[in-house]
């Protein structure tokens, strides 16, 4: 780029528009329409897999800049997500789109499945009727897009600064930077268990657990300031690696039990807009 609008235009503007379409919420939308009774853990999986691809993606580029440069690393990466393309152009979408065969039947109303599978009907659905109007007049549409509001206030606070932090309390960079890089680690794994969580213990619970081990976050920071490192680092890095993408499947099956039906998508992307803005 000869500019740094071009900058802005192409990776801030359009690289945020690929990355919400290619997010949680169609994720969300079209997880919901193939699995209900372990849709938690199904919802656990498929955010998962933005933390593996920065555990493979991020020393993949630190490597290749460092032996060529940045361009030739944007370059790579644009040549190999070209070549996805096509691939995705002949999946069959309008299969994956239509969902099972119940969520068919009761998309258009109807109560009965010709060959339902077990593992979905475990708890049968009620004929969707929500659309966004209707779900935004609700107290749960507001309780969850709150609760994501306020964790996206947090979580980035805490993944921004949490480097800088431990070094200006005279932690060693290397070491900082290691505790990070252990963050992303644990980070698959917290998702997809707390969505398993959400299938066992109820999914109300699974989130008010992740919130309180964010909170233990807070209390690592303030033993890494005012006491001992040594207990404050392992704290922060167990609790907010554990816990800061756990409330994504949770939140999203919970309001997909609410919420269900072929207008799903867009009250959950609504819901989403809440850790957006926060």
């Amino acid at each position: 780029a000869d500019s740094v609008y071009l900058l802005y235009g192409s990776l801030g503007l359009m690289g945020g528009v690929a990355l919400a379409c290619l997010g949680p919420v169609p994720h969300a939308a079209l997880v919901n329409r193939w699995f209900y009774s372990r849709v938690g853990i199904a919802m656990g999986v498929v955010y998962s897999a933005s933390g593996v691809g920065t555990l493979i993606i991020s020393p993949s580029a630190a490597i290749l800049i460092e032996e060529f440069d940045w361009r030739f690393t944007y370059r790579l990466f644009a040549l190999l997500l070209a070549v996805l393309v096509p691939v995705l152009l002949f999946l069959p979408w309008r299969a994956i789109r239509a969902g099972h065969p119940l969520f068919q039947d009761v998309s258009q109303g109807s109560s009965k499945a010709d060959d339902p599978s077990p593992a979905i009907t475990a708890e049968p659905r009620q004929p969707p009727q929500w659309t966004l109007p209707r779900a935004m007049r609700t107290a749960p549409f507001w309780g969850m897009t709150a609760g994501f509001f306020f964790a996206g206030c947090s979580s980035i606070a805490i993944l921004i600064h949490s480097v800088s932090f431990m070094i200006g309390t005279g932690i060693d960079p290397v070491y900082a930077a290691t505790a990070f890089g252990l963050l992303g680690f644990l980070s698959p794994v917290g998702v997809i268990g707390f969505g398993a969580l959400g299938d066992w213990m109820g999914r109300s619970r699974a989130v008010l657990l992740s919130y309180g081990l964010g909170a233990l976050a807070i209390l690592g920071l303030y033993l890494i300031k005012y006491h001992s490192a040594f207990f404050g680092i392992p704290l922060l890095v167990a609790s907010f690696g554990l816990s800061m993408g756990a409330r994504g499947p949770t939140v999203s099956s919970m309001a997909s039990r609410i919420f269900t039906g072929p207008g799903f998508g867009g009250i959950y992307g609504a819901i989403s807009m809440g850790g957006a803005f926060g």
